[in-house]
């Protein structure tokens, strides 16, 4: 989720991907794919982005921190709106996509300690 707020902070403050990239000194690649949301950084490494793109344009981390609140927000509302059964399906939908994503890192790690 962090990497479309991401995204969006350096489109609309105008960051190019070259800029950022070497201000920061990580490559173009690695920086496209924290944007695409294929890879996510440790979040020190992200804040040390965020941190590098607030020296390219004074005002970023405030961006981005109001796009995280503008979407706490706006999920909250939602939140609020739905009764009881819809509340419950939903936490139960996230419940179960959160363990099918645990169980397959888990099978990952897994397969990456038996291949070594």
């Amino acid at each position: 989720m962090f990497h479309i707020f991401f995204k969006r902070t350096m489109d609309d403050l105008g960051v190019s991907g070259i800029e950022l990239a070497k201000a920061h000194g990580c490559s173009r690649k690695y920086l496209s794919e924290i944007r695409q949301g294929k890879c996510s950084p440790p979040i020190n490494s992200f804040y040390e982005l965020l941190e590098t793109m607030e020296k390219l344009r004074p005002g970023a981390k405030l961006y981005f921190a109001d796009l995280i609140a503008e979407r706490a927000v706006s999920f909250s509302q939602l939140i609020e709106s739905m009764d009881n059964e819809q509340l419950s399906e939903i936490l139960f939908k996230v419940s179960q996509a959160l363990k099918q994503k645990r169980e397959s890192h888990a099978k990952k790690v897994e397969q990456f300690l038996t291949a070594s």
